[in-house]
């Protein structure tokens, strides 16, 4: 596979949520899911694109995040699994 190997990862997103509203308070960056995750900023733009239409984050401004109230329950509650792309050595 061209540019690196694949990875399968599964996140829990509800602790995800919780983790960034911790360490970011009310807002989070792609940049910063980015780093705290170890991805490109690509694969965290998709998962935040994704935890938005969770209702977990909410599109503050491009590339910005407001951090949802966590601790209720959603329908897509389950682990979710993202593929990361990983660099060559």
């Amino acid at each position: 596979m061209s540019g690196g190997s694949r990875v399968i990862v599964t996140i829990e997103l509800e602790k995800l949520a919780e983790t960034l509203a911790r360490l970011y308070r009310s807002y989070v960056t792609v940049e910063q899911l980015a780093k705290h995750l170890g991805t490109s900023t690509r694969t965290a733009g998709r998962l935040a694109s994704k935890l938005e239409r969770l209702g977990l984050l909410e599109r503050h401004a491009r590339g910005t995040y407001r951090i949802r109230a966590t601790g209720y329950a959603f329908e897509a509650a389950r682990p979710m699994r993202i593929h990361i792309r990983t660099p060559r050595a």
